[in-house]
């Protein structure tokens, strides 16, 4: 359980802005993995190198073209070095690509609200393109209101996407490819994990969490498509089958998640430090403000800590469903009552 405490002050640490002060769309359909590997692993490398502190942080989207939105916070004098360097880089990748098929289909998702540059036209964005944008703040990455007006949030959450965009960019550093689909769930299953260690989490309360991010999963598109209850519980019991054969992982995962004795808040790596952060501040600023921010959501942080973790599945490549099954597991191998996670709700119970 997370103890509440003061909201952490000020919008600015170490030298990094609260908004990026860089921001780009990278267009390369069906090569996101390859582009993140060959632009931003070594990008991060020399934004490390700064003197000063500088955050990387990316999303996967598909607006008028599959692309990385690609978002950089650091002191104003490294700007342009560093808009030029990612120039520079992002040309030698397209470079090495084989030709493009000008008739292959491309994916796009002309439902996903526009969020900056060519998402606002109507015209596909040109394939194996680098576009510069001007940053817009969007709830799809913050949530809504009254996050969006909150600096020090908005501060602790870009540190997030930071942390969680380090995970993602150090596993393709250090396999030195494009990593496999069993590789991006385990490296969920680990931030996951990691996220329920720092914020002291039981496991039923690990399992409470997971259940809510995969209900969340479920529910939305079911809402948007004015689809009835027990389709989502066709949901949940197809995740069942699948998890009745997956035993060995949720037992792997039973082994991660049990620890004995009382659950403390240990953030021992930056990724969960940063998650008890937000949730220390989330709690000790809107637990008593009446303020009604998700029905669905047993405590506090649930609505924030969902989307560092859903936008750490889309920048590792975890399409919905597959963060679902994911999520699922998790809830099999914490839970130490399933009852109450076993049927989802598409309106507040």
């Amino acid at each position: 359980m997370v103890e509440a405490a003061q909201p952490p002050r000020g919008t600015r640490e170490g030298g990094a802005s609260t908004d990026p002060n860089l921001s780009a769309n990278l267009y390369a359909a069906s090569v996101l993995d390859s582009a993140a590997l060959e632009v931003l692993v070594p990008l991060r490398s020399e934004l490390e190198a700064l003197p000063d502190e500088a955050l990387l942080w990316a999303m996967r989207y598909a607006r008028n073209g599959e692309h990385l939105k690609i978002r950089i916070h650091l002191p104003e004098s490294e700007v342009d070095a560093i808009r030029s360097r990612m120039l520079s880089l992002t040309e030698g990748f397209f470079g090495r690509l084989p030709p493009a098929d000008d008739e292959a289909r491309r994916p796009s998702r002309s439902e996903s609200p526009p969020i900056d540059g060519r998402d606002f036209g109507d015209e596909p964005a040109p394939d194996r393109s680098l576009d510069f944008t001007d940053y817009r703040l969007t709830k799809i990455s913050f949530g809504g209101e009254p996050y969006l007006e909150d600096p020090a949030y908005r501060g602790l959450m870009v540190r997030a996407f930071d942390r969680g965009c380090s995970m993602f960019l150090s596993e393709l550093a250090d396999q030195r490819a494009v990593i496999d689909h069993p590789r991006r769930q385990r490296l969920m299953w680990r931030a996951m994990i990691q996220a329920a260690y720092a914020l002291g989490l039981s496991p039923q309360e690990t399992a409470a969490y997971a259940a809510y991010h995969r209900d969340w999963l479920i529910r939305s598109p079911l809402l948007r498509e004015g689809k009835e209850e027990d389709q989502g519980q066709e949901y949940i019991e197809n995740l069942e089958r699948l998890a009745s054969r997956n035993a060995g992982a949720v037992e792997v995962l039973r082994e991660s998640i049990a620890v004995e004795g009382p659950r403390e808040p240990v953030p021992d790596t930056p990724w969960g430090a940063t998650l008890l952060r937000i949730a220390r501040h989330v709690d000790g600023r809107y637990d008593d403000s009446g303020i009604q921010l998700d029905p669905f959501a047993a405590q506090p942080f649930f609505p924030p800590l969902i989307k560092v973790l859903h936008g750490f599945a889309n920048l590792i490549g975890l399409k919905r469903l597959d963060q679902a099954f994911a999520l699922h597991l998790i809830v099999r191998a914490a839970a130490e009552n399933l009852e109450p996670f076993q049927r989802i709700h598409l309106t507040p119970p």
